[in-house]
């Protein structure tokens, strides 16, 4: 997965600053999820492996011309999880690169403003 932040063309003055909420979200694996929740976690999603195997579709963004927001210095510095992985000593092999053909990437064009 890739991911750019676009600045806002709105600018500040176009949202209702007065309104908003916040959200606290905790990430748990499938003991933690049964323990909370008494219930049986939900099946595992399939892999990248699965999915490309499958022929489904990957889909990229047209967005040369969008200058995106540079990344700060602390997510800058962020690690995938595979490098965690590497560094911990862990091997995971539901966690590989996943080569995608062409013919699978459908190309996406952001909405003009």
């Amino acid at each position: 997965m890739k991911q750019k932040i676009y600045a806002d063309p709105y600018g500040l003055n176009a949202w209702d600053q007065e309104q908003f909420g916040a959200i606290h979200v905790v990430l748990v694996n499938s003991s933690q999820y049964e323990e909370i929740t008494g219930k049986t976690p939900p099946p595992t999603p399939i892999d990248a492996r699965t999915y490309t195997e499958h022929g489904l579709p990957w889909f990229d963004l047209y967005d040369e011309e969008a200058r995106d927001v540079p990344a700060s210095v602390s997510l800058g510095e962020a690690r995938t999880i595979a490098e965690r992985d590497r560094e911990l000593g862990v091997t995971d092999s539901d966690n590989e690169t996943v080569e995608v053909g062409l013919d699978q990437v459908k190309i996406l064009h952001p909405p003009s403003h």
